[in-house]
């Protein structure tokens, strides 16, 4: 049995308008805005101690 699309419906075959499936990243400006209106402050010194703690063996940045 052959399956048929439905109207309206089409397979994504050789005309495939679509645009990448992955979001880019936004802008730092944006992120920094969003951080701000949101409240952040950032990470204390204590607070990335103890991170780099749990972490002992990754004391370079990525």
């Amino acid at each position: 049995m052959k399956k048929e699309n439905r109207p309206g419906q089409q397979a994504a075959n050789k005309i495939d308008i679509r645009g990448s499936d992955v979001t880019p990243p936004a802008p730092t400006t944006q992120v920094n805005h969003n951080a701000d209106a949101g409240g952040y402050q950032g990470l204390s010194q204590p607070e990335i101690a103890d991170i780099l703690n749990l972490y002992p063996d990754n004391l370079t940045a990525a």
